[in-house]
């Protein structure tokens, strides 16, 4: 019976610690993926929303906090904010010369 708890007890804990690292290294990934689409919208539409790499920058204070789920969330945000930049990159690319006076 003991034996039988132990186990229990050891794989409990290794399936906690396991979900931990996981949610580690996706905020790791999710940061790493709204700082290379930053780059990348910045280089080829020269828009850059500052509040974009203030997420970034928070994203990057919860990990080190260890608040996975925040540096998560926070790292979505800036991921959502880039897509939003690319649209309005896009929006303006197509539309400006309708403000122009003629």
């Amino acid at each position: 019976m003991k034996k039988g708890l132990t186990i229990v007890a050891m794989t409990t804990l290794l399936a906690a610690s396991s979900v931990y690292a996981a949610t580690q290294a996706s905020a790791t990934k999710l940061i790493a993926d709204a700082e290379s689409g930053f780059a990348k919208v910045a280089k080829e539409t020269g828009y850059q929303w500052t509040s974009t790499e203030s997420a970034i920058k928070a994203a990057k204070k919860a990990i080190e906090a260890g608040k996975f789920d925040e540096a998560e969330a926070k790292a979505k945000l800036a991921i959502d904010m880039v897509k939003a930049t690319e649209l309005q990159a896009k929006i303006e690319a197509d539309t400006w010369k309708m403000r122009v006076p003629k």
